[in-house]
């Protein structure tokens, strides 16, 4: 599993090599462009330590167990992956 930093990267080197495609191959330049609208359009991965965080926070007032905090985040960073 990548961490939100190195899919970045990954994200920022695509754009990077299509930006390039673009300059050095004009007859490409359009479909360079449409890769990086692309990339744009991903955006950044939810930070799952983040999440976690801001439930513990929300919830430091009830007997909420370490687990079940766990099992939540992990159900909101599938559901930010899979929403539309």
């Amino acid at each position: 599993m990548s961490t939100a930093s190195q899919r970045q990267s990954v994200l920022d080197t695509v754009v990077m090599l299509a930006d390039q495609i673009a300059r050095t191959s004009p007859e490409s330049a359009e479909q360079a462009m449409q890769i990086v609208k692309l990339v744009n359009e991903l955006g950044p991965e939810p930070d799952r330590n983040l999440i976690k965080d801001a439930i513990d926070l929300e919830t430091a007032d009830t007997d909420l167990s370490d687990a079940r905090i766990h099992t939540t985040a992990d159900a909101v960073m599938r559901a930010v992956r899979t929403d539309p």
